[in-house]
């Protein structure tokens, strides 16, 4: 089965203005299953293993080599540790706004990011976890903006670096949020389709 798997940030679900249009994208014009989870928030104390325990009973079977992984933020924080964890092969893994230390943030980020740290904590990969996810053979992707509201860029370069991604540099478009205006990825949707052909 054709299939892509796209997990959420720490502000949860809700907080990913491009996610709506993105899910209709992969199923009218991909023809993709899409697994698109609710995992909740930092303001629920999430933590790895409740996202872990969540796709190990709902997602982990449907995963194979034709599976996409997307990441936004936190969520690419979990893609590098459950899927080096379950040692899975798949098609192809893209990140977006993701950083290498998700704690490291800009001094001039939203004061409400500075609460995220504990539950940033429990998700961030070892070292390990990114020279593992790095030897994987399956493509990945890392789009990442000049005017990420959160992150400095070497550190979103970085994150791309450690898992051997391409490095896709987008302008204008912030952690792609609300607060940048983005309801459509373009560029992500691009790039989907040309991994789909």
């Amino acid at each position: 089965m054709k299939n892509i798997v796209i997990v959420h940030g720490i502000g949860g679900i809700e907080k990913e203005p491009y996610f709506p249009h993105l899910k209709e994208f992969c199923e009218n014009e991909l023809g993709l299953t899409v697994f698109m989870p609710s995992l909740g928030s930092y303001r629920e104390n999430i933590t790895y293993e409740m996202w872990k325990e969540y796709f190990d009973k709902n997602i982990l079977s449907h995963i194979n080599k034709n599976t996409i992984f997307v990441g936004q933020s936190l969520g690419t924080q979990f893609v590098v540790k459950y899927l080096t964890e379950k040692n899975l092969d798949i098609k192809a893994y893209i990140s977006c706004a993701a950083p290498f230390d998700i704690n490291d943030l800009k001094s001039s980020a939203p004061e409400r990011a500075f609460s995220f740290e504990p539950t940033s904590k429990l998700f961030k990969p070892t070292a390990e976890q990114f020279e593992s996810f790095k030897a994987k053979p399956f493509p990945k992707y890392s789009l990442f903006c000049d005017n990420d509201i959160f992150y400095n860029q070497d550190n979103l370069e970085k994150y791309s670096t450690a898992i051997g991604s391409k490095p896709m540099l987008i302008y204008g478009k912030g952690h792609f949020n609300f607060d940048a205006g983005v309801f459509e990825l373009n560029e992500l949707e691009d790039l989907l389709k040309q991994i789909n052909d």
